[in-house]
């Protein structure tokens, strides 16, 4: 559990419980029925919530934004630091300070893994949403991506869920898998060596591409993250291995089960993880994943600021 004195931030998928989580989920479900019919959600009409992002940011960011807007909520975004005080030396934690002493009702903050997040989070009294930490945790992604998989599966005990890509380099990949483990999946991985050395000693690792095809349910594709890797000739290697053995192709998707799925985070690096047929795949839910965060993201913060 994370040590905020807050009840309502989420920095950790340990924030929240398997049953808190399915609330969340039922509460995303509602809030994804009644915008599908075109109703109108004004839960948090009057609300201020304050993005900060000092990492690039498409899906989450927009999503985030949606989803506050979707309930009547308003927005302020910082994410351009060459317009901002840090130009002129401003700590980030500083301008998280001033960004708290402005008044949001609830924050999301996006921020490289060197970033006090957590010690930040402890020391302040209102709702924050950890937005992407570093390589440590996306805790929303993760549960965008359980709640897509619950939608299509219903129950997730004994699905068998293989990673393929940058395990070691995955805020994705660190929360997800935690989460889907708490849900009773079977989750394994498959990666070339040098890119799965961190994952948790409860996640077997699959040698080859064919294997991981052969045994998954959920197959969960992952970008090479070059920019977090050292040394530009090892990754160089590393990353030729990957493009080489582990791109899924129609080799691939011939091999993969019918009744599976593939999800991916984003964003594609298309010709890398994915080759371009897998684009018109049935079995990609990665728009689904993208929607449905939306909602999850809409469920979470509207949880935690009817609480105030």
């Amino acid at each position: 559990m994370s040590s905020s004195k807050s009840s309502t931030s989420y920095t950790w998928v340990s924030d929240l419980s398997l049953k808190g989580t399915c609330e969340l989920f039922s509460r995303a479900s509602q809030i994804k029925k009644k915008i599908k019919e075109g109703g109108r959600i004004k839960s948090l009409k009057g609300r201020q919530i304050a993005l900060l992002f000092n990492e690039p940011s498409t899906r989450t960011k927009l999503s985030f934004q949606m989803a506050a807007h979707r309930l009547g909520a308003q927005c302020l975004i910082i994410d351009d630091f060459s317009t901002s005080s840090m130009i002129k030396g401003e700590t980030f934690l500083d301008t998280l300070w001033t960004l708290h002493s402005l008044g949001p009702d609830l924050m999301v903050v996006r921020c490289g893994g060197q970033e006090p997040l957590e010690n930040w989070v402890s020391q302040i009294d209102l709702p924050v949403i950890n937005g992407g930490w570093g390589a440590k945790s996306h805790p929303t992604q993760a549960l965008l991506d359980v709640f897509t998989l619950v939608e299509h599966f219903k129950s997730l005990q004994g699905l068998k869920v293989v990673f393929v890509g940058d395990i070691d380099h995955s805020r994705v990949a660190a929360s997800s898998i935690e989460l889907l483990q708490i849900f009773g999946a079977d989750v394994r991985v498959c990666a070339p060596a040098g890119f799965c050395e961190k994952r948790p000693k409860s996640v077997a690792v699959i040698e080859t591409l064919q294997e991981a095809l052969a045994w998954c349910d959920v197959y969960f594709g992952l970008r090479v993250q070059l920019e977090r890797h050292e040394g530009f000739a090892e990754k160089s290697k590393t990353f030729e291995q990957f493009q080489k053995n582990f791109s899924l192709d129609q080799q691939g998707l011939n091999s993969l089960g019918k009744e599976a799925v593939i999800l991916h985070p984003g964003p594609v690096n298309w010709g890398v993880e994915f080759q371009n047929c897998v684009e018109k795949d049935s079995r990609l839910l990665v728009r689904r994943q993208v929607e449905n965060g939306v909602y999850v993201r809409a469920a979470l913060m509207e949880s935690f600021l009817e609480k105030r």
